[in-house]
């Protein structure tokens, strides 16, 4: 694999002898998380969204280090010139009860959904126009690689992380994020 080699013309000397490093794969299974247009319908008809509706995802831990505020602050800004969108938000967490008063307090109960932890993430991911990760630090956004298997455009942080893993990548978007809580 190429990202072994690559690791091995740098390394290689470096390792102690008899080691033989090898690749690990990352994980996602390609079958389960892939486009589905019966999927697409269905779960939007079951979570009472439209078909024009402009679908955005957050998928992660409700922490500060996920930044899902900024998520919100994000959806927030797009819903002021796109009120067809809308934002499902899974997951739990700390940031909960943070993100529930931001959306009372901006008019955006009607766009945003709280779906909690979910088992059928691969429908939901399928179900989307697109992906938003804000996370502060990733060695591998599992969630971003998910969405893009799932034939789901993503927006990402614009970090060392993301653009060494992403920045090729046509169906993701680099931006930065500002990390301020105004």
């Amino acid at each position: 694999p190429p990202a072994l080699q690559r690791f091995l013309s740098v390394y290689d000397d470096l390792l102690p002898a008899g080691i033989k490093p090898r690749s690990i794969l990352n994980g996602i299974d390609v079958m389960r998380f892939r486009p589905c247009r019966r999927r697409f319908e269905e779960v939007r008809a079951a979570l009472g969204l439209e078909t024009d509706h402009f679908v955005l995802l957050f998928c992660g831990r409700l922490d500060a280090l996920k930044q899902p505020m900024m998520a919100l602050r994000l959806f927030s800004e797009l819903y002021r010139t796109m009120p067809n969108a809308r934002l499902l938000v899974i997951g739990e967490g700390s940031e909960m009860t943070g993100m529930k008063a931001f959306v009372a307090r901006n008019g955006l109960s009607n766009a945003v959904s709280f779906l909690g932890y979910r088992s059928d993430v691969a429908a939901l991911y399928a179900s989307c126009n697109g992906y938003l990760c804000t996370s502060l630090s990733e060695g591998f956004s599992l969630t971003t690689g998910e969405a893009l298997a799932s034939g789901v455009p993503a927006i990402v942080p614009s970090d060392e992380v993301f653009k060494t893993v992403y920045a090729e990548c046509p169906a993701v978007s680099l931006c930065r994020l500002d990390a301020s809580d105004e």
